[in-house]
């Protein structure tokens, strides 16, 4: 594996030298609220319950954002202690959770994940062309400590970053350049986390300030560092250790921002992630068997992964035809790597390279219909993949025609979008939105499944995606909404030309002359405010048609059974999330969530055999509640927390086969206690401690294949200078 660059860490280093060597005075601490604690209007409110806000970077729009949304901010990391970027929002309503391996947590929003939710990061698409079908491991690539806000967008939201968001979009946003504290010209951040149960350590260094001597000088950076070592996963009380689940990660930062006018800025950003050997646990001999799941029989099967990203961004305000201009170009360069080694000492090494260029340009400006948005986006993946089979004695026995996905590939996007948001009274107001995309897949070396001769695959779509919203305000303390959208979903080329191990040992082989999936989403919401209880609910109903699914098709390819793909299934998914909080007194809150989600769709049951099936891994009925306690006149705070989950049996065949990651009566559903809480006892100090699991409860997040851990003390300590 290749290490962090020398440059970033060089920059990094240089950067946190200048700052720690000034021996600046600590700047004051942040708010300190959490999840239903803080006064409205506190910069640090982060709210459990959806919550209507305006998208980062989009405060231009004329009327209040019409979007369901929920917001996980900086400081609410520090209290929740997160321990990747995707367990930063398992707390939040409508967010199911999968774990295939420590290192590989996948988010469900409202029962969908993997491909068809969508991930934007600083403006730009982070989902690429080689996405598999189901959860995959590319959130956890992502150093949370990167991100400065999360804004989770349910339902689908295809129009303005592409067509497949179905089940949600989770926009981020990376931390501004720049000093923490606005009276400084530099300032800097260490923070450490160590957990028990996980047996980990992480570091995380940062600085950021003004180049050039005043306040007001044009150059702004920020840079930081992270290092991360998660040991062997400990589980409940009867799970005890779950050997070979520990790895390691590394992520360095840099950005830099120039005003280049007014109120424009040009921003230059660096990131770089490692993860080293992360395995996939359940496929190996070090797998638990649970509740009767089988073990694995792999000796090894460890993931590396790479990832790079530089981007250059421009928000442009000043006066013009234009109120507002934004543009940005990207390179991002995601890699991943697997060593697998057989019960017999057969080794596989194989890999995926994605290296995506990538821009955009939007323009917006207020009208006598209201505030217009309009831009074009477009994208290449440039794939190649790679497959070499050892024998025990390391001997070179076979190169694969290709690896996970087909080799020597091109994947291309053009898409074009157009909103309007236009206040029909005080009262009233509609937004609406409309993108068309084309998209192209092209692979010259694909195996065929049935030959295994050499084949290439060439296939072009045109999709559209629409979205209508309509709010209407009661008064100051109710709002209620009802929105219909359209999602279309292109095969990829995983779809088209996936070679690999799926599920519990099956084979996927490629599925060319698939056809686009499409979603059309019905949603009901109401937001109100009665006395001291605030009620947030919203049901949903989604029609699902050309869904590709997969089904088993009876042959056995290599010495496992095949796994195929179809555009069979049609069906529906509904659902409703429900978020309360109530302000006991100006000390005590109280909040609940509850989220439930169902579908079913058609697929082969059997060779030639179709039915209509469950929706795979859905999640089950899950929620939570939290008992805060926060000192009104000191920053001590302490949180009590039960998350929840019911039984869920509700499996298709394909779960039902996935014997090392599902029991055979289904996952059995689990309550976990947790108490947490934190003080800044001086202003540039800021400390949590919590203890998760409190009964040393064994339990296992749906479609997991590790346990979740058992009684974990956690313990975080920041310093700011």
């Amino acid at each position: 594996m290749a290490p962090l660059s020398v440059p970033v860490l060089s920059a990094a280093i240089a950067a946190i030298t200048v700052v720690t060597s000034s021996a600046l005075p600590a700047q004051s601490p942040p708010g300190s609220g959490g999840a239903a604690s803080l006064a409205p209007g506190d910069p640090a409110v982060v709210e459990l319950d959806p919550v209507l806000v305006t998208p980062p970077h989009e405060d231009a729009f004329a009327t209040a954002a019409i979007r369901r949304e929920s917001v996980i901010a900086a400081t609410f990391r520090l209290e929740l202690q997160s321990r990747t970027l995707p367990d930063a929002i398992r707390e939040l309503p409508a967010v199911g959770m999968q774990r295939t391996g420590l290192g590989q947590a996948s988010p469900f929003l409202r029962g969908f994940t993997g491909f068809r939710t969508l991930f934007v990061l600083d403006g730009f698409r982070f989902n690429h062309s080689a996405w598999r079908e189901g959860p995959n491991q590319y959130f956890s690539t992502i150093d949370r400590f990167l991100v400065e806000r999360i804004d989770v967008r349910y339902g689908a939201g295809s129009v303005r970053h592409g067509s497949d968001a179905v089940g949600g979009t989770l926009v981020m946003e990376s931390r501004a350049a720049g000093p923490t504290a606005p009276d400084r010209l530099h300032t800097g951040l260490f923070e450490t986390r160590v957990a028990s149960a996980e047996r980990s350590g992480l570091w995380h260094v940062e600085a950021g300030g003004v180049v050039g001597g005043a306040a007001d000088a044009p150059l702004r950076y920020t840079v930081g560092i992270t290092q991360t070592h998660f040991g062997d996963l400990s589980g409940g009380r009867h799970v005890g250790i779950q050997d070979g689940t520990g790895y390691d990660t590394a992520a360095a930062d840099l950005k830099l921002t120039w005003r280049v006018g007014s109120r424009s800025e040009l921003t230059f950003a660096q990131q770089q992630d490692r993860t080293f050997d992360a395995p996939r646990t359940h496929a190996t001999v070090d797998g638990v068997s649970w509740h009767g799941t089988t073990v694995g029989t792999d000796l090894r099967r460890d993931f590396d992964q790479l990832r790079d990203f530089s981007s250059l961004r421009l928000d442009w305000r000043e006066a013009g035809v234009f109120e507002r201009i934004r543009a940005g170009a990207g390179f991002h360069s995601q890699d991943e790597e697997e060593t697998r080694i057989r019960s017999n000492g057969n080794r596989t090494e194989q890999g995926v390279d994605v290296n995506t260029l990538a821009g955009y340009f939007n323009v917006e400006r207020d009208s006598a219909i209201g505030r217009l948005q309009a831009g074009v986006d477009l994208a290449r993946d440039r794939v190649n993949s790679y497959q070499r089979n050892y024998d025990p004695a390391g001997a070179l026995t076979s190169v694969g025609i290709q690896g996970p996905v087909g080799d020597d590939a091109n994947y291309d996007t053009v898409g074009l979008f157009a909103t309007d948001e236009y206040a029909l009274s005080r009262d009233l107001a509609l937004t609406g939105g409309a993108r068309a995309q084309y998209s192209h897949a092209d692979a010259d070396q694909v195996r065929d499944p049935v030959t295994a001769n050499r084949i290439g695959i060439d296939e072009q779509w045109w999709s559209w995606a629409a979205d209508l919203r309509l709010r209407r305000d009661w008064d100051a303390a109710a709002a209620s909404h009802i929105a219909l959208s359209r999602s279309i979903r292109v095969p990829n080329l995983s779809d088209l030309t996936r070679f690999d191990i799926a599920l519990s040992g099956e084979i996927e082989t490629p599925s060319p002359d698939l056809d686009p999936e499409q979603f059309t989403t019905l949603e009901l919401g109401d937001d109100r405010t009665v006395g001291r209880f605030d009620l947030s609910s919203a049901v949903y109903w989604t029609l699902i048609r050309d869904m590709i699914v997969r089904f088993p098709t009876g042959n056995v390819v290599n010495g496992a059974n095949e796994i195929q793909k179809a555009n069979v299934g049609d069906g529906f998914s509904y659902g409703f999330d429900l978020a309360g909080r109530f302000r006991i007194d100006d000390a005590w809150t109280a909040a609940a969530t509850v989220s439930f989600v169902a579908a079913r769709v058609d697929t082969f049951v059997a060779p030639g055999v179709k039915d209509d099936e469950p929706l795979g891994k859905l999640p089950p009925v899950h929620g939570g509640v939290r008992l805060r306690w926060q000192d009104p006149g000191s920053s001590l705070w302490v949180e009590g927390t039960v998350d929840w989950a019911d039984r869920q049996d509700h499996l298709n065949p394909l779960d039902e086969r996935d014997t090392q990651r599902i029991p055979p009566d289904g996952t059995p559903g689990y309550a976990v206690y947790g108490l947490r809480g934190g003080c800044s006892p001086r202003e540039n100090l800021d400390l949590t401690l919590g203890v998760e699991n409190v009964t040393d409860r064994d339990y296992r997040l749906h479609g997991s294949g590790v346990n979740e851990p058992g009684t974990n003390l956690v313990a975080t300590l920041r310093i700011r200078i």
